[in-house]
């Protein structure tokens, strides 16, 4: 028998670079769906996947392969299969079959998005399209495997574990480089249409051609916006779960959620950020009319074909919102359905990006809507006033990872480690959607989710708790895991919201603060404007930040505070020697005192400035312990006021 690694990239180049949510699965998606065609190959060829634990042929476990092997019980939606995996295979094994066997899927997608949305244009239009096209889709996976037998030498043996890193250091894989213009979400990628902007001609003609893609695609600038120009890429994973059930079926072997609905719509950021306001709405009946009320006023206002797509949430079916799923609205949707740009005041102004009729914007600054569009935003403004409330602005991006999973795999057996990640993975999309959130991804010890604002902090702690118990389950008390919150504004591009949350989970939660943390940051349109990170231990958010929340809820907090001690006492947000405990408290205490407009006893404040210090004296974990560390995190301050405060 003989061991065999494999691997499959680029992971953040293809996951990452999304501007819609829907991107965002999609990427993902496709990740796990052709690494797990990689192990299918394997299985067939008599092989035993060894890592992660997916059973074999007759006993399969995971839900994307048994989909794979033709359960059609299971429409596997969240991919659940890393993008690595290790196998025990026999003399005859062939891994060129293996990577034949992702080429071919590969190839008969693309070749899907191509014939249905754009080799008619190409022919009209387009400059060279399919060439561009051939090049991009044959030339950007990087498939890494090694096999091989763990034979001892006179200097020991290496882990078998290293092959793979050693392998991808050779860095065999140079995809060509891309000329012409470039795709506006793959930056290194040229755009398909193949014309320049160095000419009048030359830019009309790439107008005309991606205005013809706009007709072709089923809901034209909902699925591509006005000047978007992409890369075969990005098309494909922007537009294949637009090639319908049929093709889905026979390509992908289902319909990812069972049915063409639940891939072809996915929540947006503004609606996650939204979603609060919904739920304070979802709770009074007559605030409920008055939502409903404000639907009929779009129907009314808009044709009744683009109401249809304004009704683009139907696959989100948040937890919290039940109350509103079972009131009509018209054409097959419900109250919960509305697109959030309708539901926020200045997504609703943006003529750019929610279009309400068929007609064209002559310009930049042109809004061929603006008598509709006032209309609905002076109805907005009517409901916002009914039920005294404004929606927020801000969602939360959820990243968790495990903590040295490969010392795990050397201490334990690989089987029982295998076994706690599947359990988990299994628990992740109930979880999530028990916090109002929606899954992304959830494959062995990765997670990526999108919560609205006030559930993030629960989520993660019980994301967590689920880690632990899956490994504690099989006698491994060890494992730990870290998570990067990142509370972000619905305009923020996309791939800088998961950018920050790499940095704040790899380099703060994880090498500045020991692993085994919590790390959350703020991100506005300006930047991260405050962050804080604690182990689990000592920050957990069911005992420190989370608390902190609930005191500021509660009006124990003036608006200014945190900006005070900022200001005038810069040395407690610092790491540096300061105050000792005491003389720290009672500084806090005093101008906790001093800043409360009403009578406040000192008991009470003790109490406030006891949750301040739970949630914000810092620790960094060292050699597996929770060390305290001089001065204040007043990151926490600042993070749980945010969460409070309203809409400004």
């Amino acid at each position: 028998m003989k061991t065999f690694h494999f691997s499959l990239g680029p992971v953040q180049g293809f996951v990452a670079q999304a501007r819609r949510t829907r991107d965002l699965w999609a990427g993902s998606f496709l990740l796990s769906w052709l690494s797990g065609q990689a192990m299918k190959s394997v299985l067939e060829q008599g092989g035993e996947i060894i890592f992660p634990a997916v059973g074999k042929p007759g006993g399969l476990e995971d839900p994307m392969l048994r989909a794979m092997f033709g359960d059609r019980t299971l429409c596997p939606r969240i991919g659940s299969l890393p993008n690595r995996f290790k196998a025990q295979v026999g003399e005859g094994f062939d891994p060129a079959v293996v990577e034949n066997s992702i080429t071919r899927k590969w190839r008969e997608l693309a070749d899907a998005v191509f014939e249905l949305f754009v080799a008619e244009v190409a022919g009209m239009y387009g400059d060279g399209t399919r060439e561009i096209w051939e090049r991009q889709i044959n030339h950007f996976w990087e498939i890494d495997w090694v096999l091989g037998k763990r034979e001892a030498t006179e200097c020991g043996h290496i882990s078998d574990g290293r092959w793979l890193d050693m392998r991808k250091n050779w860095r065999s894989h140079w995809p060509p480089e891309e000329a012409g213009e470039h795709c506006m979400l793959m930056g290194d990628y040229q755009e398909i249409s193949g014309h320049l902007r160095n000419t009048k001609e030359s830019r009309e003609r790439q107008q005309q051609f991606w205005r013809e893609m706009q007709d072709r695609a089923p809901d034209d600038r909902l699925d591509l916006r006005d000047n978007e120009r992409l890369c075969a890429i990005a098309l494909i994973k922007r537009l294949f779960p637009r090639i319908g059930e049929e093709r889905l079926q026979s390509i992908i072997g289902w319909v990812p959620g069972g049915s063409y609905r639940s891939v072809a719509n996915w929540p947006s950021t503004t609606y996650m950020a939204v979603v609060p306001w919904l739920e304070h709405i979802a709770r009074s009946p007559d605030h409920t009319k008055k939502l409903r009320s404000y639907a009929e006023t779009v129907s009314d206002t808009v044709k009744k074909s683009i109401f249809r797509k304004l009704a683009s949430e139907r696959a989100a079916k948040i937890r919290c919102l039940e109350a509103l799923h079972g009131i009509p609205i018209g054409t097959g949707a419900k109250l919960d359905d509305l697109d959030g740009d309708l539901l926020h005041p200045h997504a609703l102004k943006n003529h750019r990006t929610l279009y309400l009729s068929d007609r064209r914007s002559a310009g930049f600054d042109d809004d061929p809507d603006r008598e509709a569009r006032e209309r609905l935003a002076g109805a907005l403004r009517r409901l916002n006033g009914d039920v005294n409330r404004t929606a927020r602005s801000y969602y939360a991006l959820l990243l968790m990872d495990g903590d040295r999973l490969g010392r795990l795999l050397r201490e334990h057996a690989p089987d029982e480690i295998s076994r706690a990640l599947l359990e988990f993975t299994g628990g992740v999309s109930g979880t999530v959607a028990q916090w109002d959130g929606v899954t992304i991804y959830a494959g062995g010890d990765d997670v990526l989710a999108l919560l609205p604002m006030d559930k993030a902090l629960g989520c993660a702690a019980a994301l967590r708790t689920l880690y632990g118990e899956c490994f504690a389950g099989r006698g491994i008390e060890e494992a730990t895991a870290s998570c990067a919150i990142i509370l972000a504004h619905h305009q923020y591009p996309l791939q800088g919201v998961i950018r920050e949350a790499h940095h704040q989970l790899d380099d703060i939660a994880k090498d500045a603060n020991g692993r085994d943390s919590l790390a959350v940051a703020v991100l506005k349109p300006s930047g991260v404007t405050a962050q804080w990170v604690n182990p689990w231990e000592t920050g957990h958010p069911d005992t420190g930040l989370e608390q902190l929340v609930r005191e500021m809820a509660e009006g124990r907090f003036s608006r200014g505070f945190f900006h005070k001690m900022r200001d005038r006492y810069g040395f407690l947000d610092s790491v540096q020697d300061g105050p000792d405990d005491i003389d720290r408290k009672r500084l806090l205490v005093a101008e906790y005192l001093q800043s409360r407009e009403r009578d406040t006893t000192l008991e009470e404040a003790e109490h406030c400035i006891d949750r301040l210090l739970g949630a914000c004296r810092p620790f960094v974990r060292e050699n597996g312990r929770p060390v305290p560390r001089p001065g204040l995190r007043l990151g926490g301050g600042f993070i749980a006021r945010f969460m409070t405060q309203e809409e400004d």
